[in-house]
């Protein structure tokens, strides 16, 4: 998952993630906002194989 660009999902990612969760914003949200915050440009395809996702679930609203 997420190898081929050098940058995965980890537990403590998920972990994160979970807490955006607990205080509100969606699962996907806060699954893209986690990965964001990691500060390298990817592009929406890259975020979609990184946190598995589809497409139309990789725009944060």
């Amino acid at each position: 998952m997420g190898s081929e660009y050098g940058l995965h999902f980890s537990a403590g990612d998920e972990k994160i993630a979970d807490l955006l969760w607990d205080i509100g914003l969606r699962r996907n949200s806060a699954r893209v906002l986690t990965l964001m915050v990691k500060d390298v440009d990817l592009t929406s395809r890259e975020i979609e194989r990184v946190v598995e996702l589809r497409q139309p679930e990789v725009v944060v609203q």
